[in-house]
């Protein structure tokens, strides 16, 4: 049986009951138990409690007719449901007197949002496996200073590294963010390695 957590249950119902009062008159309190909550939530008990109430509350919006998609959807809940305590704080922080906030449905944009960043992650790792990119053909060049400048792009875009990788990545449309998401490189490496491949690239206007 998973364990459960009355307190932070009586939080949320807090919260939600505080979206029914007069606003933005109920703003002041209504942010300070998000923190309650948000804080609370650091515990795998609260998050079980936000963990059922959504599953009653918007169970909906975890399905769907697409196997793929519906499975970026559960995963992306479980990603929001792990980070509560951090998405709670930019709730919070984002509360705005002439809006009246909605946790329910903050919480079905943010994993509808993070599903499709999923989505769009997984089918490109799946046609990157089907079709290999290749970085070892160019085309001919009368031209011996282009031929060895071309070179050492093809060797900056190429080989087992994984800063050559991301940046291959970079360099076939991935964001810098995807790229270092999907290699483990750091976004500022592969900035690093993206501007050495700029010097090399860049013609002189001179």
């Amino acid at each position: 049986m998973r364990p459960t957590d009355p307190v932070a249950e009586r939080m949320l119902m807090v919260v939600l009951r505080l979206e029914s009062a007069p606003w933005p008159g109920a703003m002041r309190a209504y942010g300070a138990a998000l923190l309650a909550l948000a804080i609370r939530c650091e515990r795998a008990p609260a998050k079980g409690e936000i963990y059922r109430w959504f599953v009653r509350a918007a169970g909906g919006a975890l399905s769907h007719r697409d196997a793929a998609r519906r499975e970026c959807l559960h995963d992306a809940f479980h990603d929001t449901v792990t980070c509560i305590s951090g998405r709670l704080l930019r709730f919070r922080a984002g509360l705005d007197p002439s809006r009246r906030p909605n946790l329910r449905s903050m919480l079905v944009a943010w994993i509808g949002w993070r599903a499709k960043e999923l989505y769009r992650s997984r089918r490109w790792r799946h046609d990157h496996r089907r079709v290999p990119y290749r970085v070892d053909d160019r085309p001919a060049s009368s031209r011996p200073d282009l031929a060895v400048e071309l070179d050492e792009v093809l060797a900056l875009l190429g080989g087992a590294d994984p800063r050559r990788r991301a940046l291959r990545l970079v360099a076939m449309g991935c964001t810098i963010a995807e790229a270092a998401r999907l290699t483990g490189v750091s976004r500022q490496a592969i900035y690093r390695i993206r501007e050495a491949l700029r010097a090399i690239v860049e013609v002189d206007g001179s």
